[in-house]
């Protein structure tokens, strides 16, 4: 309990000192006393969670002891596929297809735009196959060494990326997996995972920049004007990922992101560059791993509560009718504010910044402590709820989450964003019955000779 907590303590303070270093750097209202106020937050009630687990617990407590799937591990194959055939007849059309079809920029971003308006439960599909069930089955068969099996629910989730055009959705369905396998050596198959990610990935940024994929026929010849890279990209997109299904207004992601493709056109030579596709592939994420994450939250720091008072509870769609004002969703209104432009083209956005930006926007100060106490109270619900699964795959399931709060709502992540199915999925998928506490990898245990 104790190695858990403080390993996913340590990933979530330096992600969250790589968000406040960015904001420091480039925010004129970002403060030290901000992010020493959620720190401090964060560090006391993981002190204080700690000391009440010891005293009531058990040391090998756990609430779920997992199941014994057996000869019905079938089944698990058969799920991923039935909620993406569900999810595109609620849906009535393919995205990605529709985008192939329209071949025209704007017109792939109103495509997007009418993803983030379906309703329930449609939306929340893609959250629950490629961050909740996806991962865990992914997992499941390799411990049981079916690779055959894993890499079909992987292409299964990884699918629902390449359908919505959404990158986002592959790299959470890739994330878990690809580290997995590293943390219990299985290098080979780490490469074979991350490689179909890219090529997915690859291949979502094609079909989202259409204008310059038709001048120049796909390819990246760079004596060719129609493939170079215009100067100027549109304004960023938010977060680390793309934005996410949110409780706080249903949204997928709306726009392909500029930080990720610059926008291609037809233009002249000179003074124009054309990097190498894994280049820039490589380039886009590492920016958004980053660098977007701490921008964004220095631009919220400009509108807050400078242009937008503090809201005192009515950011939150379920504070604001007991408080008694009208719910304001902060991230839409950071958009609409930055880009009014698009705003009045109907194209709608969402500004999504780091978790404990939610709690800031709705109680000044004071909020960033509170951001750091419920980020502690998360962290230590994960920990008791899968205290009895395997450190490799306890880790591998709730990094991606983490990482999610550089760019969401804890709330969000929670619910929405499927971190807490994917807690009771794993509990109960991956605990005793089937991934014991010992990997593969470790030294096998001396069998205690039976009478």
């Amino acid at each position: 309990m104790r190695l858990r907590l403080g390993v996913l303590s340590a990933f979530y303070l330096l992600l969250m000192a790589t968000v406040w270093g960015v904001a420091l750097m480039v925010g004129d209202n970002v403060r030290p006393a901000h992010f020493m106020t959620h720190f401090l937050g964060f560090g006391s009630a993981i002190m204080g969670f700690l000391a009440i687990v010891y005293r009531l617990s058990p040391k090998h407590h756990a609430f779920f002891n997992g199941l014994n799937i057996g000869d019905h591990a079938w089944v698990l194959v058969i799920v991923p596929i039935a909620f993406i055939t569900v999810y595109l007849i609620l849906l009535g059309n393919v995205p990605f297809i529709d985008a192939i079809i329209a071949n025209e920029y704007y017109a792939v971003s109103r495509i997007r735009t009418d993803i983030s308006k379906s309703g329930f439960p449609e939306s929340y599909i893609p959250s629950l196959v490629t961050r909740s069930l996806g991962p865990a089955i992914v997992i499941y068969f390799l411990y049981m060494k079916k690779l055959k099996e894993a890499f079909f629910v992987f292409l299964c989730a990884a699918a629902i990326g390449l359908l919505t055009i959404t990158k986002g959705h592959v790299i959470f369905a890739a994330v878990p997996v690809v580290l997995y396998c590293v943390l219990t050596k299985r290098f080979l198959q780490a490469g074979l995972f991350l490689s179909v990610s890219v090529i997915i990935i690859y291949t979502v940024m094609v079909v989202t920049n259409p204008v310059a994929n038709t001048a120049c026929g796909f390819s990246n010849d760079p004596s060719n004007p129609a493939c170079q890279v215009r100067a100027e990209p549109l304004p960023q997109e938010d977060g680390i990922l793309d934005p996410l299904p949110e409780e706080d207004g249903i949204q997928v992601d709306q726009l392909p992101e500029e930080d990720s493709v610059a926008e291609l056109s037809p233009t002249s030579n000179e003074g124009i560059k054309t990097p190498p596709a894994v280049e820039k592939l490589a380039k886009s994420l590492g920016k958004r791993a980053l660098l977007v994450p701490g921008e964004v939250v220095a631009e919220w720091f400009e509108i807050f509560p400078a242009k937008v008072p503090f809201e005192y509870g009515c950011g939150y769609r379920f504070l604001a009718p007991l408080v008694g004002c009208e719910f304001q969703q902060n991230a839409r209104l950071v958009y609409e504010i930055q880009y009014p432009d698009r705003a009045a083209q109907g194209i709608l956005g969402n500004k999504n910044a780091a978790h404990f930006m939610e709690e800031y926007a709705n109680f000044g100060v004071p909020g960033l402590f509170l951001a750091g106490v419920l980020a502690a109270a998360a962290i230590c619900v994960a920990a008791l709820l899968m205290i009895n699964i395997s450190l490799p795959a306890f880790l591998s399931v709730n990094a991606v989450f983490l990482l999610m709060l550089a760019s969401t709502a804890l709330h969000t992540t929670l619910l929405s964003g499927g971190w807490f199915v994917a807690m009771i999925t794993s509990a109960v998928l991956l605990a005793r019955s089937n991934l014991k506490a010992v990997e593969p990898t470790a030294p096998p245990k001396k069998s205690v000779p039976q009478d």
